[in-house]
């Protein structure tokens, strides 16, 4: 997924930012009905807590750390990038989505941190958007709760930025990008005022994953139980099992 992000910058590096064939919009979605993303390797977390690896935890956050700054920064270039969110996001999934400039949600779907179900919090961005988003109370109470929103709670919260019909995802997200093609140009600068009164840093990330990494490995062996009753909900080959805690 890096990789791709990072090929697109250097198409446009490679043409001083004026592409020939320019690309507008960055779009992560999913191909797996119900689900867009369980977030992270839960199985390896619990292993590396288990034998305390620290460098083998912070590498992992690291990548992940990587991947969802560049959608928040819109890959650094003149781009718009999208979340369709066709299922349900749990975890590092919710934070991979409201990374992005744009979450397109379909009614039917859920999002959440568990997290703190087994005494640590989401440490891959989710408290830097959220707070962006909706404040640092609001942060709390969604990431302290542990629950599962539904979509249109979301959208009233002010988190995501649409919600379509069930299996109208698709659709709502091409009508988007065109009605939004041709104020592009205002709809970037807009994307700079945002990033220029609320900056997203990479080392604000980088910190809060430190944390997390410290916090991750005091775990005790209740909390790694509770850990993999998530792994096993994570493995469920019904890829439309919902999380129930």
């Amino acid at each position: 997924f890096n990789q791709l992000q990072l090929e697109i910058k250097e198409y446009f590096e490679s043409h001083n930012m004026n592409p020939k064939m320019p690309v507008k919009y960055f779009v992560c979605a999913s191909q797996i009905p119900g689900v867009f993303n369980y977030g992270g390797d839960l199985s390896l977390f619990s292993k590396l807590i288990e034998t305390q690896d620290k460098e083998a935890l912070y590498e992992y956050a690291k990548v992940c750390i990587d991947v969802v700054y560049l959608n928040a920064v819109n890959l650094d270039i003149p781009i718009t990038t999208i979340a369709l969110v066709e299922g349900d996001a749990l975890g590092g999934g919710f934070e991979a989505a409201i990374s992005c400039n744009v979450v397109i949600a379909e009614e039917q779907t859920q999002m959440g941190l568990p997290e703190i179900r087994f005494n640590l919090i989401p440490g891959m961005g989710a408290y830097s958007f959220l707070a962006r988003l909706v404040g640092t109370k609001m942060t709390e109470e969604i990431i302290g709760s542990g629950q599962m929103y539904d979509a249109s709670d979301l959208y009233k919260m002010g988190v995501i930025t649409q919600v379509v019909k069930e299996g109208k995802g698709e659709v709502a997200l091409r009508k988007y990008m065109k009605r939004n093609s041709r104020l592009f140009n205002g709809m970037l600068a807009l994307q700079e005022a945002r990033r220029r009164y609320a900056p997203i840093e990479y080392d604000e990330l980088l910190d809060i994953t430190k944390i997390w990494v410290d916090a991750a490995l005091k775990l005790t062996p209740m909390d790694l139980k509770m850990m993999h009753k998530l792994v096993d909900a994570q493995t469920n080959k019904n890829s439309h099992t919902r999380f129930k805690l």
